[in-house]
């Protein structure tokens, strides 16, 4: 697999720093174009198969008028709770310890049968108290802060106390957004939405998008909400009826319209919140019919549906739309979406680009087993998705090894890879050298770009400045515009 992956991984470097630096930095820019255009004798743009939207009447939505909440609903936990925060200075200095998932622990001065040594970067957070307990889901905001959706500060016996977002700066201070106790569960109400955050207990934070007014945005089972700068959660699209806590009957469904008369259906989503996101018009895309539909949803609260079950979910999985996950680009104005497609012999690795009018085109393809994959080598499905400013195409996979001997040397397994669009390609972002390593030694995860490795990559978003963050596991890490990778919130 390295053999065939090196003419790839010798360019590789250039293109991280291209990903890095800002886009008038003329030498790298060229460098990147120039190679393209080198390797163009194989372009597969993709299959460019024109989908027809779907058409809905556009009506205006009808406010919401708040509910108030009585004291006597109220529980003792949340009189008493503080939300907890990272805000005290610990150290400036760079500080090098060991991931360590114990009861209890994130880290350990001592070096496990692992040894997967990590460098903590952030000045205010401290290995042995640490903040976050598992996050769920990252975002970043244009002020450069970074959104970390999650549960916090375990309690003697390893229960979070605390669930909702917190604000990372960028300077590292951890601030809470939007928070409640966790021991409020069951004791104020069942409701979702059309009330303070601290009483929709039933909101999840799986997923979520950020939209131009700082509002978190989040699709649930039947509808989509937005919790606002001030902590209330909106219902935006959906039956009013959610909003209480009520049954699926009657507000589970698939109808376009008014946003009171549009139905959603993700029963079968599973535990997490469906993808969804965000354009700088306002406008939000989101996923339906358990990951078969595409809906759009105006500012106003008008939601037509973009691509229908019988576009999205053909019977032939490469051509299959995957919509795991969703990220805006805004360099070109197209929703970008990937996933994988797991059948009884084949899991597939697809990236798409879906245009405002619902028309679709495949950018990459690749098989997870054999030696024929479309994309040259074999990926893991795809973990997590992003799109940095220039409009280029990023993810998170695993990539698989050929034979023993190649896995053995150490390869480029788990990381973020940069999609060759014009090839219809991956390019390795990080771990392009990595160093052999077996039980006893030190694996240092963070460093050099070309020498970083992730353990379980779920979620990832850039910053303002190219700064790309990575939830991984347990921790985030940051990849810095120098192209050294570190350990950020924990």
């Amino acid at each position: 697999m390295l053999k065939q992956l090196t003419p790839t991984l010798v360019i590789s470097a250039f293109f991280y720093l291209a990903l890095i630096v800002p886009a008038h930095a003329g030498i790298f820019d060229a460098l990147i174009e120039k190679t393209f255009k080198g390797a163009a004798e194989q372009v597969a743009g993709g299959d460019k198969r024109g989908i027809a939207p779907s058409q809905a009447a556009q009506t205006a939505r009808q406010e919401v008028k708040p509910k108030t909440v009585s004291a006597a609903r109220i529980s003792d936990a949340e009189r008493t709770f503080v939300a907890p925060r990272a805000t005290e200075l610990v150290t400036e200095k760079p500080r090098k310890t060991f991931l360590r998932g114990a009861f209890g622990q994130k880290f350990s001065d001592k070096q496990d049968g692992e040894g997967r040594q990590v460098t903590i970067t952030n000045p205010y957070m401290n290995p042995p108290k640490f903040l976050f307990a598992n996050p769920d889901a990252i975002q970043c905001k244009a002020d450069g802060s970074l959104i970390v959706a999650s549960r916090a500060a375990l309690d003697d016996e390893a229960r979070a106390t605390a669930i909702g977002y917190w604000s990372v700066a960028p300077d590292g201070a951890v601030t809470p957004l939007h928070t409640r106790s966790t021991k409020a569960h069951g004791k104020t109400s069942i409701t979702v939405c059309d009330a303070p955050y601290e009483q929709a207990i039933r909101l999840r934070t799986s997923n979520f998008a950020i939209d131009a007014d700082g509002g978190l945005l989040t699709a649930e089972q039947h509808g989509v909400m937005k919790i606002g700068t001030d902590g209330y959660v909106q219902r935006l699209a959906g039956s009013p009826l959610i909003c209480e806590g009520m049954g699926s009957r009657g507000i589970r469904g698939f109808a376009d319209g008014p946003a009171d008369d549009a139905r959603f259906n993700n029963d079968g989503h599973g535990g997490g919140n469906p993808a969804v996101a965000v354009d700088g018009k306002g406008n939000i895309w989101t996923v339906d019919q358990n990951g078969c539909s595409l809906r759009h949803i105006t500012a106003d609260g008008s939601v037509t549906t973009l691509l229908r079950p019988e576009q999205v979910c053909s019977p032939q999985p490469p051509d299959r739309i995957t919509l795991s996950h969703l990220a805006w680009d805004a360099k070109h104005g197209e929703l970008v979406s990937g996933g994988d497609i797991l059948t009884h012999n084949q899991l597939y690795t697809s990236v798409w680009r879906i245009r405002p009018d619902g028309k679709a085109r495949r950018v990459l393809l690749a098989h997870k087993l054999g030696n024929k994959s479309p994309a040259g080598v074999q990926l893991d499905g795809v973990s997590a998705l992003a799109v940095d400013a220039q409009g280029r195409i990023h993810i998170a996979s695993k990539i698989m090894p050929t034979d023993h001997k190649s896995h053995a040397k150490g390869s480029n397994e788990i990381g973020v890879m940069l999609v060759d669009e014009a090839h219809a390609k991956v390019v390795p972002v990080t771990g392009m050298k990595l160093p052999a390593w077996g039980h006893g030694k030190s694996l240092a995860l963070d460093g050099p770009v070309e020498r970083a490795t992730f353990v379980k990559m779920r979620g990832m978003c850039f910053a303002a400045d190219g700064t790309l963050f990575v939830l991984d596991e347990m921790i985030v890490r940051r990849i810095d515009r120098r192209g050294q990778v570190s350990t950020w919130a924990f």
